[in-house]
């Protein structure tokens, strides 16, 4: 289960994001978790930009979602239907699929790099335990990677596909482990007293970072070692959590949750890969935000802030934008002094634009 285990978490719907302004807006999209306190499965995935704007929802009644390796679609986990299992849904939230129907808990999928696989954490064959699965990208021909006793989960695939990380207590304590996509060569990567957990490997296939307390014990901070296991050392640390960390698709930042804001409000923070230039990209009025998931966005997607079908409050950057809603009644905020294009969608949407801006598909504009 892709938690930080050893402190206090309280997630909670939030108002909106962060205004952060230091990283380019086609960067990709940070999609997180949010929920009611308590109530952590009924929660909602929202999507934002990586300068913190144009926050929008996905799906509610889901969590921990990832984005697929194109940008096209997120995997998420959801008890919609009962116990927790896996679903898909289209990156503009239509296309809603369910993915598995096993009795017990399906979680923490994880994307093969060419998008034709999923690994993911389950305890169908042992309901004391959790076990690392693979299966179809169609939820079909599910097999069990791992067998032995206690927890093995929160995977996550080397960039060539060859090979999957994952945290395992079968040492004794919790540890990063890697084993092949055939399910052979199983190696551990990680010995230190403590808990070395979240495992997510680089784009270029030569780091591993997790999240770990073995500085400070019961405090998670971000650690970073090589693909072979070797050069570990600390690269996020502060008094307070750092844990989940995720890479940007180029490599060259690092997204991750901490509660530098207080324990009861997790936020999503960004760095540079060298753990330096540490910002806020997304938080929460009152609650958390948590388990972040950074991808690509699509070829030929050429919105800077994009919509789903739910009714969105797109707000614009001081770039010029091109801003997309895609079927909700949304609310349209392009007032930067900028030349931003405006594409509205299937419902009824209200513009508060500039008078260079192009607009389309717009029911009401406002202007300055």
């Amino acid at each position: 289960m892709k938690v930080a285990t050893l402190t206090f978490a309280v997630l909670v719907v939030a108002a909106a994001a962060a205004t952060a302004a230091t990283q380019p807006v086609n960067s990709g999209r940070i999609l997180t978790t949010r929920a009611w306190p308590g109530s952590e499965q009924y929660g909602s995935l929202t999507a934002v930009n990586a300068d913190g704007s144009g926050l929008v929802t996905l799906a509610q009644n889901a969590v921990n979602g990832t984005w697929s390796p194109n940008g096209r679609k997120v995997l998420f986990e959801s008890s919609r239907s009962g116990d927790a299992d896996l679903y898909t849904v289209n990156a503009d939230a239509g296309g809603l699929r369910e993915l598995t129907f096993s009795v017990g808990t399906d979680q923490d999928g994880a994307w093969s790099p060419d998008g034709a696989k999923i690994a993911f954490e389950s305890n169908r064959n042992n309901l004391k335990g959790e076990d690392v699965f693979v299966m179809d990208a169609d939820g079909t021909n599910a097999g069990r990677l791992t067998d032995a006793t206690g927890f093995n989960g929160d995977p996550t695939w080397s960039p060539d596909g060859k090979q999957i990380a994952f945290t395992s207590d079968r040492g004794g304590s919790k540890d990063i482990w890697v084993i092949n996509a055939d399910g052979t060569s199983l190696t551990r990567l990680t010995t230190a007293s403590g808990a070395d957990e979240n495992p997510a490997w680089s784009p270029d296939g030569t780091k591993i970072l997790f999240d770990t307390d073995r500085t400070e014990s019961g405090n998670l901070d971000v650690w970073e070692m090589n693909a072979n296991g070797g050069g570990e050392h600390a690269l996020i640390t502060s008094p307070a959590l750092d844990a989940l960390p995720a890479w940007s698709p180029d490599g060259k930042q690092i997204a991750f949750v901490s509660e530098r804001r207080g324990k009861a409000n997790r936020s999503v923070f960004a760095a540079k890969a060298d753990g330096t230039a540490v910002h806020l990209i997304d938080s929460a009025a009152y609650g958390s935000v948590t388990l972040p998931s950074w991808g690509l966005r699509p070829a030929g997607d050429t919105c800077t802030i994009e919509g789903t079908i739910y009714n969105d409050r797109l707000n614009g950057t001081a770039h010029a934008d091109v801003i997309c809603g895609r079927g909700g009644n949304d609310s349209i905020y392009a007032r930067d002094g900028k030349r931003d294009t405006i594409v509205g969608g299937p419902g009824r949407d209200t513009a508060h634009v500039d008078r260079l801006d192009r607009v389309t598909g717009i029911e009401k504009k406002l202007y300055r």
